[in-house]
Parts: structure tokens; sequence; C-alpha cells
């Protein structure tokens, strides 16, 4: 029996299409087979918001051709989409696959029988049924299923380059979105993860008025789905439409995810941004007055061309104040055709090194105090299909992402229980389960 291995890197939306691609090669017959392993064919879906991203992505492909050198190289995802041609310049390459084609990489392998790389990159789109909108019935090792709803992005923000590797914005219909939920329910899955490039986005290319609000009321009304979670939503898309149907319901996780990018106005404008401090401070204060213990992460992104010593001190002063559980923390990386790659004024990458530590040290400081606040309090947790390493305790997220763990037999792992959180010690939150829900 032909085997497969598959390697993902980026983003929840890339992680949903493997699992899609997992699952076309498993119908055909193959056994798939960890990317460790030696297989006959790899799939690496790559990932391109960085130059690390890039480098990255390449590293895997090399990786596999040295693991097995005879066996057939598949590259997709978003660097592939970029630069199909440097990784079709890989020796041992034998198919560079493009998003708008990525569904159809078992069959395009298939077909491509010679020695020669294809580049399949068609200009012309696919039909959006045969664009992304995969339905899969499993996500491999996760307790938790992610769902991509939407895809690409109308927005320029001027460091971004998931625009031109993404396309523009486009929704999966409501009832393709209910009937995959459905199936991912049926699969056993208690938490279902909303995801797409610009999610908040969702409904403004139908003509018919429907928007992601829309379908969080239709998700929480299917009776067997324990609970939602949205992934990333941009600041003015936070409507008070979604605030209050996400305060409506105990099936929606009091998380979100929205990102800040910098907390100095100046930057924001030539980031392209549509939003001022002000604006972003006025959607988190409603976020909190709405939605008691809610847990708001964020994006900040330091060394953005032109950012002084000054800009950065005011943003790091922003977010000092905001009421954030956790963020994430990016150094700027000059990406092809965005404007901003023709900005002057880089910032050397060691002054990038130095900010992006400072901010680390802000967000362990953020996180310990936000878990701190509910020690003696009882959280609802979903385990996953595997135990901490260090500790061998179940471990798994609350509904408003801290990450909890405690003892427990593995008959709980994918369950959702009660449990009671006892300690915070440095990057660790205990518990002890309390029941099954």
């Amino acid at each position: 029996m032909p085997t497969a291995a598959f390697h993902t890197l980026g983003c929840k939306l890339n992680q949903y299409e493997t699992e899609a691609l997992r699952e076309q090669f498993e119908t055909q017959g193959y056994t798939v087979v960890p990317f460790s392993s030696v297989a006959d064919v790899y799939v690496v879906n790559t990932c391109t918001v960085t130059a690390k991203s890039d480098r990255s992505s390449r590293k895997a492909i090399y990786q596999a051709l040295r693991r097995a050198p005879g066996a057939r190289i598949v590259a997709t995802g978003c660097s592939a989409e970029l630069f199909p041609q440097s990784f079709a310049d890989i020796p041992g390459v034998d198919l560079v696959v493009s998003n708008k084609r990525k569904g159809k990489v078992y069959e395009t392998l298939t077909q491509t029988l010679s020695q020669d790389v294809v580049l399949s990159h068609d200009s012309k789109p696919e039909s959006i049924d045969e664009n992304g909108w995969f339905d899969i019935s499993r996500f491999r090792n996760y307790s938790r299923a992610f769902l991509k709803i939407q895809d690409g992005c109308n927005a320029r923000c001027s460091y971004c380059v998931v625009p031109f590797a993404r396309g523009g914005s486009r929704s999966r219909p409501l009832q393709s979105i209910l009937s995959q939920s459905h199936q991912l329910i049926d699969s056993g899955y208690k938490e279902i993860v909303l995801t797409g490039v610009h999610l908040g986005a969702y409904g403004a290319d139908f003509s018919e008025e429907i928007s992601l609000a829309d379908v969080l009321e239709a998700l929480i009304d299917i009776e067997q789905l324990w609970r939602v979670r949205l992934s990333s939503i941009e600041p003015m898309e936070c409507s008070p439409r979604l605030v209050d149907v996400i305060a409506s319901s105990s099936k929606i996780c009091r998380h979100v995810h929205i990102p800040l990018q910098s907390g100095d106005d100046r930057i924001l404008k030539r980031m392209n941004r549509n939003y001022t401090t002000k604006d972003y401070l006025d959607v988190i204060e409603t976020l909190v007055a709405h939605i008691p213990d809610i847990g708001i992460g964020s994006d900040v992104m330091v060394g953005f061309p032109g950012e002084t010593d000054s800009h950065f001190h005011q943003s790091f002063q922003f977010v000092k104040e905001l009421p954030l559980s956790y963020f994430h923390v990016f150094s700027y990386s000059r990406r092809p055709k965005t404007s901003a790659a023709q900005y002057r004024e880089h910032v050397p990458d060691e002054v990038k090194k130095d900010r992006s530590a400072i901010f680390r040290q802000l967000r362990s400081e953020k996180m310990d105090q936000f878990r701190r606040r509910f020690i003696g309090d009882c959280l609802d947790v979903l385990f996953e299909y595997r135990r901490d390493q260090q500790t061998g305790m179940l471990t798994g997220l609350s509904d408003n992402y801290i990450r909890v763990k405690a003892d427990g037999p593995d008959c709980l792992q994918g369950e959702p229980v009660t449990v009671h959180i006892h300690d915070v010690a440095g990057e660790q939150t205990y518990g002890s389960v309390v029941k099954v829900n």
C-alpha cells in the first residue's frame, strides 16, 4: 500500500486544507504516515507570511528529499503560490500547485507521470466549490475541529502579502458551513473553530445580507454542538451585533483575537490599517464590558519601516494599558509586492530583536495576570488527545483560551469537563477535574 506524508506551515486555513488533502489520499488507498517517516509522496503546504516562513517551507522539502530521495514531492500553499518557479527549481520536486488548484493535488499528481516538474498554476480561477470549500470528516489528533468559512482578503495592509497569495475575499455558503459542521459533530468533535483570512468580512461578497453574526446564530442552534470559537477578527468588524451574539450564548467561547499591529497612530496609518488606537480601545472596552472574563488576544508588530524609538515606546505604553490576556509578537518582514517593501527607513534587525524581547516580557506578565484571576474558580475545558510531555497530565483549553493541565484518565481526552483552577506556576495553569459535561 502506498504511503503519503504531509507537513503544514502557517495558519489554521492551511491546517484545514491539509486535512482535506489527507482524506483525498486515504480515499485513494494511501496510508498516511508521519512526515518524519519514509513515504512515497510528501506534500508540503507552505506559508509566506514572513521570510522565515518561506525558508521553513523550503527546509521541509529538503528534509523530505534527504529522507526519501525517490519519493514524489509536492509543494502547495501560499509560498508556492507566490514563488512557484523557485520551488520547481529544487531538484527532486515533482509538482508545484497553486492555492487555486490545491483541491486538485491528488488528481494532478496522478496525471503527472513524467520526470518533468509540473507547475499547476492556471490563472483562471476554479469554481467556488473547487476552490477550497473542502469537506472533511476529522482532524487527526485534534479534539477541536477547524472550519474554513472564508478565504482571501480585499484589504491592502501595506506589509501583508496574503491577498496576493490567497486572492480576493470570498465566503462559504451558510448551508455548506452547516453541512460541514454536522459532519464534524457526527465525527465526535465538541468544539468548532471558525477560521478565514479575513473572517469578519464574511458575507460581504454575497448578494443577500448575511454576516458572521448570522453564522454564529445558526451554529448555536445545533443542539449537539458544545461550543464554537472564533479565530482572528479585525477591530472595525467587531460590530455591536457580533458582540451581542457572543455575549448571548454560553456555546460561544469567551475569546476573541483582534490584531492591533501597532499602538502608534502614525505607524498604523503607514500600515494602511483602517482604525486609530482610540478606535481599537473602544472595541476592547466594549468587549470587556459586555462579556465578563473574556480572553482577548492580539498581534503586535515591531520594526515596521520608519518606527522610531518614540513610536515604539508609544506602542508599548498603549499595549501595556490594554486588558489583553495574551498577544503575539512579530518582527516586520519585507514581503514582495507590498507597498511597505518600497518604504525607506528600514529598522535594523538587532533593533527589532531588542524591541521584540521587550514586548515578549510584557506578554508574559499579561498572561500571568490574566490566568491568576481564575485561581479558585471553575472553567470549562476541552481536553486534547495528548498529554503534556513534561508532566504527563491532561491538557486542554478553556473557553477563554487558558491552557489548563489536570490529572485524569485517558477516557477524558476529547471530552468537555469542568476544572477547578488551583495554581498558576510560570507558564503553567493547574486544576482538578470537577465533572464531565
